[in-house]
């Protein structure tokens, strides 16, 4: 009761991490020579555990944080709150010292809650975990990206049920309910001072029927996931995602509300030298049904105004208008697509797959390649259709 933990380094006596408070309570503790082969060696009546102010440093910058934690095996719930993985320096000069190009990730969780926690026959010998919900309260995930670094060599990365089957314990998890959370993706391209900030905000919603036992699996059929969030508090947004449990493919229906389409100019000028002078969304609605390899997409893509300017970053890391660029684009775009119009566009189309990107990337790569289907008019079409007949 009332213990306390410190780690030290032991040649530097430098301190690594700490707990500063602990109590720990246990009755009717059961144990034989079976259990004693088993991971955890006895079965409890009860259990109680009580942690405050935890912390650990994964390095000299990378710090991980535990406010509070607590676990009652009778009432079935472990509530964590205010945890926290970030950094004392600034996440460029972090990115620097990884020396490759990868996500720089920083997590806050203000509540992390699970319900109904069941230990299963096998959790004493395998650790097997059921619950019937999951709670995540402001939850703010950080990824942020420098370009100016090589990327690792290539492997191929998963899909959505390839990640949920690699967890390393057996799950069973009814529903995990997610509220006022928030991600945010920032990148900093090549020879670039100031990087560019996407933020999803006041994602809302629930992801159910979450497994990795193949029996249980089967009975399910899907995991489904339906949020509700903001894009960069300017438009409300939908995201309803279907991953079936046989096979590797997934479908994905995003819809988007309108906005101003300048307001998204901290995040295109910086990513891709452009600047929105003037444009109103009308809304998106992406659906994708993809497999392992392939997508079949279908966008609408609703906007009217559109008019940009194409921007340069010089080497004193001014913005430059590209005047004469900025003109040509303007005229070759349509500036219009709305569906009473007589050359309104939406677009039916195939992505490939990168597979040695994410399921993330591969959707944005998808809802990219359909834009470039409507926004470019008649004659840029048919110049990018040129263009990717050579590239093949």
């Amino acid at each position: 009761q009332n213990g306390s933990f410190i780690l030290k380094e032991p040649e530097s006596d430098l301190v690594k991490g700490e707990i500063r408070k602990v109590n720990i309570k246990a009755n009717e503790i059961e144990t034989d020579s079976v259990r004693l082969k088993n991971i955890i060696p006895f079965k409890m009546g009860n259990l109680i555990v009580e942690i405050e102010g935890a912390s650990f440093d994964l390095n000299e910058y990378t710090h991980l944080n535990l406010g509070r934690l607590n676990y009652n095996l009778k009432k079935k719930e472990i509530v964590l709150q205010d945890i926290s993985m970030g950094y004392s320096i600034d996440w460029v000069e972090v990115s620097k010292r990884i020396g490759i190009q990868t996500d720089v990730i920083e997590l806050e969780l203000k509540t992390l809650a699970i319900h109904q926690l069941e230990p299963s026959n096998k959790f004493y010998v395998d650790l097997d975990i059921q619950a019937q919900s999951i709670s995540m309260d402001s939850i703010h995930i950080k990824l942020q990206r420098n370009k100016n670094f090589s990327r690792p060599p290539d492997a191929v990365k998963p899909m959505f049920k390839e990640m949920i089957d690699a967890i390393p314990l057996a799950i069973e998890i009814d529903t995990i309910q997610i509220t006022n959370s928030t991600v945010t993706y920032s990148e900093l391209g090549v020879k670039k001072e100031h990087s560019g900030t996407i933020e999803i905000n006041q994602i809302n919603g629930d992801i159910v029927g979450i497994t990795n036992i193949s029996e249980l699996q089967q009975d399910l059929g899907n995991l489904t996931a339906d949020l509700t969030a903001n894009l960069s508090g300017l438009a409300p947004m939908k995201v309803n995602l279907v991953v079936p449990y046989h096979g590797e493919s997934f479908s994905l229906d995003v819809n988007v509300a309108g906005m101003e389409l300048s307001k998204l100019n901290p995040t295109l000028t910086p990513l891709a030298g452009v600047e929105i002078k003037s444009g109103q969304l009308s809304g998106i609605k992406y659906h994708m049904n993809a497999s392992r390899f392939y997508s079949q997409n279908n966008l609408i893509f609703d906007y009217s105004d559109l008019h940009m300017s194409l921007v340069k970053e010089s080497e004193d890391h001014t913005l430059k208008k590209r005047i004469f660029l900025s003109a040509m684009a303007n005229a070759a775009i349509r500036n219009n697509n709305m569906p009473d119009q007589e050359k309104y566009q939406t677009a039916a189309y195939q992505s490939e797959r990168n597979m040695y990107r994410s399921p993330v990337n591969y959707i944005i790569q998808g809802l990219t390649q359909g834009i470039m289907h409507i926004v470019p008019g008649k004659h840029a079409q048919k110049a990018l259709a040129k263009k990717k007949k050579k590239k093949k």
